[in-house]
């Protein structure tokens, strides 16, 4: 059986710009993904996300916000904020190596978004640097989230 990485299209509506400069989307219907190792991961209806957070500049050489990996950076972006919420709460509760797990967490939605671009058909050069950016980025937020910032 042929796998089908996204069964069904995503399907997402424009909120208006609250406090944020962010153009910033919520999911109208569970948005599925089905990795090549069989794992489902769901994005629940009403999540909002802003598709890859590409900073303007970048935008010639990667691509806007919502380019041809938009199912990609919707997983990643559910993935990353569950990430963030474990780590938050466990830092709270003072829980035993929760640095590690957190790094886990984070390592994880990587990995999945890593798959998830090759599945939407982003170049190979393109993809690394995406990569490369939001491990980057994760790494940035751990050492925030160690110092004992909040993190929206």
């Amino acid at each position: 059986m042929t796998r089908v990485p996204f069964p069904k299209p995503l399907r997402v509506e424009l909120l208006p710009n609250g406090s944020t400069p962010r153009r910033v989307f919520r999911l109208l219907a569970i948005f599925a993904y089905v990795r090549t190792n069989g794992e489902r991961i769901y994005t629940p209806i009403d999540c909002e996300v802003d598709g890859a957070s590409i900073p303007w500049f970048w935008w010639r050489l990667i691509g806007p916000p919502w380019g041809v990996y938009a199912e990609a950076s919707v997983i990643h972006d559910h993935l990353w904020m569950d990430a963030r919420k474990w780590a938050q709460d466990a830092r709270e509760k003072a829980l035993g190596n929760w640095q590690g797990v957190a790094r886990n967490k984070y390592e994880h939605a990587n990995r999945v978004f890593d798959e998830a671009l090759r599945d939407c058909g982003v170049t190979n050069w393109r993809r690394v640097l995406m990569v490369w950016c939001v491990r980057r980025w994760a790494r940035q937020e751990l050492r925030r989230l160690v110092r004992g910032e909040v993190i929206r």
